[in-house]
């Protein structure tokens, strides 16, 4: 289930926008999930369009950040993170509009500037650790994901 509320949150924020982020994650996402229902405001070829781009940008995460895309940094210990939730959506989401702008993306510079928001940047890490569904904290990351990608 973990994996669909992911999709669900890369459709959520991609349709309606980080902006539009009012409260909680339950609220916004059940939005989202009434507007994929409703074939008269998302249409097939919509939803082709969102399952396109999500298929493009998981392979661009990857080519970016290799095995550890969308996790937090690896332990000492070799202990590899699960997909982190609040990475995923603000990073796919992002990703997705540099892609539409054709941004050319820097991998090497975006791999060492997430990686030192991973080590450096208590705000930024603890918006995708703790209350990742505070408005603040949802905003805080997308604005430094946007940031590293030269959108802002």
């Amino acid at each position: 289930m973990a994996d669909r509320e992911m999709v669900l949150r890369f459709c959520a924020f991609r349709m309606l926008g980080p902006e539009n982020y009012q409260r909680a994650m339950d609220p916004f996402l059940d939005s989202a999930n009434s507007l994929l229902d409703d074939p008269k405001r998302v249409s097939n070829r919509d939803l082709k369009s969102l399952q396109r781009i999500l298929l493009l940008l998981c392979k661009l995460g990857h080519d970016i950040f290799g095995a550890n895309a969308f996790r937090k940094l690896p332990s000492e210990w070799g202990y590899r993170s699960p997909v982190n939730r609040a990475l995923f959506e603000s990073w796919s989401v992002t990703l997705a509009e540099a892609a539409n702008e054709g941004i050319d993306i820097d991998y090497d510079n975006v791999v060492s500037s997430t990686n030192e928001l991973l080590t450096e940047d208590y705000r930024y890490i603890d918006s995708i650790t703790t209350s990742t569904g505070d408005p603040r904290k949802v905003r805080y990351r997308f604005a430094k994901a946007r940031e590293v990608l030269g959108l802002s």
